[in-house]
């Protein structure tokens, strides 16, 4: 290295003799605090998950993501059926990209879990008025028009109603058991 001084006038100066010590400049990755979001849906047969997020903002001065920068979250939590109770959803990785390029050793994200949870769809049963004309033989009908039932979902009734004889008129027929299975 060579150094040149100058006085104020633009003269040169060699009046010092330079002894420098070296130091060093580093950009540190920045720490950024979020926590991942609750997240719910009513059953429909298709898992959930989520990489939903907000800032903590638990520390003052929170440290945030520059402007312009990409975030993908990657999740631990899944869930599909509402007898999975709620699951927790962690952080698991994330990639951070700025203007086409990965930044993500840029960043330590320290992330707060939530959970993930599927809530009961409701499903109507309206079971169907059945008659027919005597023939000694007794009527019974599981017959129902059924709404709420997701796509793949196989739905199996039975029903207490039964009649023989024209003197026992019409009679209930309620549901008397319901399955619910999966075609897959």
């Amino acid at each position: 290295l060579s150094f040149e001084f100058q006085k104020a006038n633009g003269e040169l100066s060699e009046n010092y003799v330079v002894n420098p010590t070296y130091g060093s400049v580093t950009i540190d990755p920045i720490t950024v605090l979020i926590s991942l979001l609750y997240a719910e849906k009513e059953y429909d047969g298709t898992s959930l998950t989520s990489d939903a997020w907000t800032y903590s903002h638990t520390v003052e001065n929170q440290n945030e993501f520059v402007a312009g920068a990409i975030i993908t979250l990657y999740t631990s939590g899944e869930i599909t059926k509402v007898e999975d109770e709620e699951v927790v959803n962690e952080l698991k990785g994330y990639k951070i990209m700025l203007d086409g390029v990965d930044i993500t050793y840029c960043y330590n994200i320290e992330a707060t879990p939530n959970l993930l949870a599927i809530k009961p769809k409701d499903l109507y049963i309206q079971i169907k008025d059945e008659s027919k004309e005597y023939d000694g033989t007794s009527l019974t009908s599981n017959a129902a028009n059924i709404t709420g039932l997701v796509d793949g979902d196989i739905l199996k009734i039975t029903t207490t109603g039964e009649v023989t004889y024209v003197s026992e008129g019409s009679v209930v027929n309620d549901l008397d058991s319901c399955t619910i299975t999966n075609k897959n």
